[in-house]
């Protein structure tokens, strides 16, 4: 009996609190030994290089826990020392393993094996070049399947490299804001992901890409991806097959190139599609196709270009990378929320070229849809040529191609814009219209005719179908003008003085006319009664990023946005909580459950 006292006593000695090293090996057990300390715990920066002033990076926290054993989540934490001009935001956790636990009984989440915490932190742009040492305390209870030992602490000591600061500095609170994983955000989810490795992180981008091709705006690429490829001289499987690919790698590429600059120069992702020249050089590509659908010319590379092309192994494969480039731009918009998670992950690790293969995968997942569509709908290729049924398809995708052409035309004309709107009436003209244009011919009549009057109808067909398909989808999708809304303040200055002097939090939404979940938003969520009796306790903020502006270049570099929409939440002592934000739409419900506490 005194033997078996004997060892509890060194056991609870061993297990007592107290500092230990980054790298614990082995510890001896008296006279059971030396056995393997079975948890393990270290610790480094991420970038590992060095983090410049200004900058937001994080630590990596690994706990190797021995077979057998386990530790609590509840009983796990990470208390960093407080250094001047260092600020760290909350730990993310990975996910835990749910059990019964063996000693209370009661279901708890643990973990096992090898597991990476992560704890976001930025940097003072005033702070110095430097090397220094952190200290993070580390606090956790671990048990085997025969016993439970005490609750302890370990001490880890990491070095930290500070480099001088760079000519775009971001503010601390709004960096971590960046990369600070929320719940249910796209952050968070890649984050987590990302933590399991880089396999995991691109199998999750390519998913995601995927996702985002369902998504409004990738909807224009569909008929010009069938009008390429389907509505062509007779075109083998193979040979739509060998196109297609070439055509999702102009995508990729052009998505892979734009992500990086976005995440480089702080640029919010979609925003260049404001510019006025590059809608109306969109909307006349667009023209073009669908005037060429209708035979009224033949889009043809010079013959020595299609010599060359033929001989490196298919005909148009220029022209389809050259067009796959083009959608890159026209998909854009949509994929803020999905891409804000790898583009902020990109500005902290400074890694261009991880970042550029991410966004290449991603852009192949949005391109999968594309790859489908153009090597299958090469059988529309395969139908008679001769006879009204593949006019009328012609004619059905060259209106669809003016429609897009309105589409992206319509934030630059504020006529077009203006017909983009709710109202009973424009949708009752808009039916008139469509039936007019298809009765005068818009389908079924060609312009091959030697009529002259057949001509004129088929081209006036064609103008009040197409403006009728316009005013009709804009009366359905616009956002109703009765449709009730929080009372926004359009001005970030006017908005935050209100909150500092009524004593309330704030609520800053991003937005722009471009983002298709923006609109979603205001449909919704905002519109929800809960969330209108909620935000009454808030100031709102409404801030439109639908041009590129010297204005919006700077909010979006010190709130660090790289997607809309973007949620930002002020606590009412003016505080900034990045644990609040939110990236990309979100329901009532769960929009209501991130206001809690607040």
């Amino acid at each position: 009996m005194f033997r078996s006292l004997s060892r509890v006593i060194l056991l609870l000695a061993f297990l007592a609190p107290g500092a230990q090293p980054a790298f614990a090996q082995t510890l001896p057990f008296g006279n059971l030994g030396a056995v393997a300390e079975p948890f393990q715990w270290s610790a480094t920066v991420e970038p590992a290089l060095g983090v410049s002033a200004g900058q937001a990076a994080k630590i990596i926290v690994t706990a190797r826990i021995q077979p057998d054993h386990f530790i609590y989540k509840h009983m796990t934490s990470f208390e960093p020392e407080f250094q001047p001009g260092l600020d760290f935001g909350s730990p993310l956790f990975p996910k835990a393993e749910s059990i019964e636990d063996p000693f209370t009984g009661k279901p708890k989440e643990i973990y096992r094996g090898e597991q990476r915490f992560e704890i976001p932190f930025a940097i003072s742009s005033q702070a110095e070049a430097s090397t220094r040492e952190l200290s993070l305390t580390v606090g956790y209870q671990g048990c085997s399947s025969k016993v439970c030992f005490l609750p302890r602490t370990e001490t880890l000591l990491i070095p930290l490299r500070i480099e001088s600061s760079l000519s775009s500095p971001v503010e601390p609170t709004e960096a971590i804001a960046a990369v600070s994983p929320q719940d249910g955000d796209a952050e968070g989810a890649f984050a987590e992901v990302l933590a399991r490795g880089t396999f995991w992180a691109f199998l999750f981008v390519f998913v995601g890409g995927i996702l985002t091709s369902f998504t409004p705006c990738v909807y224009p690429l569909i008929p010009i991806t069938i009008s390429l490829f389907g509505a062509r001289e007779a075109t083998s499987r193979l040979k739509a097959f060998f196109l297609s690919s070439f055509y999702v790698l102009g995508i990729a590429t052009m998505y892979s190139i734009l992500g990086v600059i976005a995440a480089a120069t702080g640029a919010v992702f979609g925003q260049y599609l404001a510019s006025g020249w590059l809608l109306a050089g969109v909307a006349a590509v667009f023209v073009i196709l669908g005037a060429s659908m209708l035979g009224l010319f033949e889009i043809r590379l010079p013959a020595g270009v299609q010599q060359r092309l033929s001989r490196a192994g298919g005909k148009g494969v220029l022209g389809a990378y050259t067009m796959g480039l083009f959608g890159g731009l026209i998909a854009a918009p949509c994929t803020g929320p999905a891409l804000g998670a790898v583009l902020a992950y990109v500005t902290t690790t400074r890694d261009v070229w991880l970042g550029f293969w991410l966004l290449f995968v991603f852009a192949l997942g949005l391109g999968l849809l594309f790859l489908v569509l153009g090597t299958f709908s090469s059988l529309i290729g395969r139908l008679p040529k001769s006879g009204a049924w593949m006019d009328a398809v012609k004619s059905v995708f060259a209106i669809l191609l003016f429609f897009f052409a309105l589409y992206f035309l319509r934030g630059a004309v504020p006529l077009l814009e203006r017909l983009w709107s709710y109202s009973p009436t424009l949708f009752a003209q808009a039916g008139v219209l469509t039936v007019g244009g298809l009765l005068l011919g818009a389908v079924h009549k060609r312009f091959a005719d030697p009529s002259p009057r057949v001509r004129w109808a088929k081209g006036l067909g064609l103008l009040l179908a197409t403006f009728g398909l316009f005013i009709g989808v804009g009366s359905l999708t616009a956002q109703r003008g009765d449709l009730p809304q929080p009372s926004w303040i359009f001005s970030e200055s006017e908005g935050l003085e209100a909150a500092r002097a009524q004593g309330k939090p704030v609520l800053i939404d991003f937005y722009a006319d471009w983002c298709a979940a923006c609109v979603e938003l205001d449909h919704r969520t905002y519109s929800d009664s809960r969330v209108l009796e909620r935000l009454e306790d808030f100031v709102s903020i409404k801030l439109d990023f639908t041009q590129d502006t010297a204005e919006s270049r700077q909010l979006a570099e010190k709130y660090a946005i790289v997607g809309l929409p973007t949620i930002v939440i002020y606590d009412s002592e003016g505080t900034v909580r990045p644990e609040k934000r939110i990236t990309g739409f979100i329901d009532a419900d769960s929009f209501l459950k991130r206001l809690k506490d607040l």
